[in-house]
């Protein structure tokens, strides 16, 4: 049972599309029978979410961390919730084709802070079943990917008693949609919603390339 918890609210978040510089990899990706179809964000239904914060699970029963993707449209957060579910292997991101990193350090615009980036892990993408694809060759290949940032570091502890607990189930961890209860502004997830993964990113903000694709988060 996943319990209500401490939401870390954004001061701003914002969908980027970027084009991949992977050339290796776009030339297996576009060999499917919509592209479309591999990203990770639907930005149209992101947009209709209104993602707005994260909370850091931490079941009282054997069971690894969460982090809660709190919602204003809690109806679109579980719709992005279902279509996860559907495409990338029911309860569990097989491939991790979704990728997550914490961003931490000196934002060089907005100073101290945290991004939270949510895209598409393109090596994930690649060990999907496409057997019925369909070659579909185009110059320039874009992605959508959406990050958030907020105003203040979230504290070490919360990311310290996260990494502690995954240790404890061998890396794993899972992501859940939440609902933010007005009462007491704790985040009230959808255990029913998530889903269970393994990769994770924790970076700084002085050490991301512009080559990468969380680069886009230093940018606004």
């Amino acid at each position: 049972m996943l319990p209500h918890a401490r939401v870390f609210e954004a001061e701003r978040s914002r969908s980027i599309v970027a084009r991949c510089l992977r050339e290796s990899i776009c030339v297996r990706i576009l060999q499917m029978k919509d592209f479309r179809l591999a990203g990770a964000i639907d930005t149209p239904l992101w947009n209709v979410a209104g993602w707005s914060g994260v909370a850091f699970q931490f079941p009282e029963v054997r069971h690894p961390p969460g982090i809660g993707l709190v919602f204003k449209d809690f109806k679109a957060g579980e719709e992005i919730f279902r279509a996860w579910r559907s495409r990338f292997g029911g309860e569990a991101d097989l491939h991790d084709v979704i990728s997550v990193s914490i961003i931490t350090g000196t934002h060089p615009i907005h100073g101290e802070g945290c991004s939270v980036y949510i895209g598409t892990n393109l090596e994930g993408v690649q060990q999907q079943d496409y057997s019925d694809a369909k070659l579909v060759l185009e110059p320039n290949i874009h992605i959508s990917s959406i990050f958030m940032f907020y105003p203040k570091p979230i504290p070490r502890l919360q990311i310290e008693r996260f990494t502690a607990e995954r240790r404890k189930y061998n890396g794993a961890y899972c992501l859940v949609p939440c609902y933010v209860l007005q009462e007491t502004r704790e985040a009230v997830p959808e255990p029913a919603l998530l889903i269970g993964k393994h990769r994770i990113s924790f970076r700084n903000f002085s050490d991301v390339r512009p080559s990468e694709p969380e680069h886009a988060a230093l940018l606004a």
